[in-house]
């Protein structure tokens, strides 16, 4: 299989705290990799919000708490896109999942039984304190204190072990996200091998 091929299966995962990049990151991707097609929780769960629904309403109040949306919650928004949309050829580009275990291993297994190369993470690794004046700056209606506090705390107790996941599973590659856009970007590019 030629490496332009490989290249259009690949699964690659953005994992970092609020206020990393990982939808900036994401975009410049798809940019830079034809064929390729972004899958990102957090934009749905914004989207479904937005409706007068019982599940409208139920995100809404987690968002605003930043509270935890359930991971059968995020399994169903990507596999739905999987399910509906793949095509078998693209990059498949993950922003907000997997955040838990659970879905980073039925992520694994649906990649597995599709016959596709398991997904690469890009962990941008960021610090609190950068995070927090990214987040103010950026003004969604869910960056309120609390709400921050909150993902910070999610990311701390789940989104952490998925990292290790990655990690030890040799799938992992750390990017420093306290650098500007295009230091990220460059380092991204660098570690995927992208012109």
């Amino acid at each position: 299989m030629s490496r332009d091929r490989r290249r259009r299966q690949e699964t690659i995962v953005f994992l970092g705290m609020s206020g990393s990049g990982k939808d900036t990151q994401a975009m410049r991707l798809m940019r830079a990799i034809p064929k390729s097609r972004q899958i990102s929780t957090g934009a749905a769960f914004r989207r479904i919000a937005r409706k007068d629904t019982l599940v409208g309403r139920y995100l809404v109040g987690i968002m605003r708490r930043g509270a935890l949306v359930p991971y059968w919650a995020a399994a169903y928004v990507w596999l739905t896109e999987l399910f509906e949309r793949l095509t078998g050829e693209e990059t498949l580009v993950f922003t907000g999942a997997p955040r838990r275990i659970e879905e980073a291993r039925m992520l694994d297994d649906v990649m597995r039984n599709l016959g596709r190369p398991l997904p690469i993470a890009m962990y941008l690794e960021l610090s609190p304190a950068v995070a927090r004046r990214r987040l103010i700056a950026r003004g969604r209606f869910d960056d309120n204190p609390r709400a921050i506090a909150g993902r910070f705390a999610f990311f701390r107790a789940h989104v952490l072990p998925v990292i290790r996941y990655y990690r030890n599973r040799g799938r992992l590659v750390t990017i420093n996200g306290d650098q500007p856009v295009p230091a990220v970007w460059r380092d991204i590019r660098r570690a995927l091998r992208l012109r």
